[in-house]
């Protein structure tokens, strides 16, 4: 999903979808977008069995490199220490905005 992708489907202007969001929600569409997947992650079972390669496609990243980037970017950590520390502990405690 993509704000573009949005705004066709509202038939509102990028821009202007852009601005209300971030008016309504006080941060971005696509920072919004990357905590959504985040969060869905934190909620995939912490089996080692399931790849972290596996874990970013299934969120919908195209590359492990930028999954492990915005995954340390809203958890402070890399996907793989969490698996180390507990996730339920730590997807707790992850930032949480309303939806």
């Amino acid at each position: 999903m993509t704000l573009r992708s949005l705004s066709e489907a509202l038939k509102v202007s990028e821009s202007h979808l852009g601005l209300l969001f971030k008016e309504c929600t006080g941060r971005t569409f696509r920072a919004f977008l990357r905590e959504l997947r985040i969060r869905h992650a934190c909620e995939l079972p912490s089996d080692p069995a399931l790849s972290i390669k596996y874990v970013a496609s299934v969120t919908s990243y195209k590359s492990t490199a930028s999954f492990d980037r915005d995954f340390r970017a809203v958890t402070g950590m890399r996907p793989t220490d969490y698996r180390h520390l507990g996730a339920a502990a730590i997807c707790a405690s992850a930032p949480r905005h309303a939806i």
